[in-house]
């Protein structure tokens, strides 16, 4: 696994926390988690997860 592939799943998975934990906006979490634009970040977010972030989150709410 390359290095940067290893930092994109810490942060995603500190984000799936934070959407599960937590009711901060979108755009907090993005900052939260390292991710300075949110494009950058729902992308990396859906090619992990395969799902958007929004989605995630009304699934996990369910």
């Amino acid at each position: 696994m390359k290095y940067i592939d290893y930092v994109t799943n810490i942060r995603i998975d500190y984000a799936k926390q934070l959407l599960e934990q937590t009711n901060l906006s979108l755009t907090e979490i993005c900052s939260k988690v390292g991710y300075s634009d949110q494009s950058t970040f729902f992308r990396a977010f859906k090619k992990i997860t395969k799902e958007t972030p929004a989605q995630y989150k009304r699934r996990i709410k369910q």
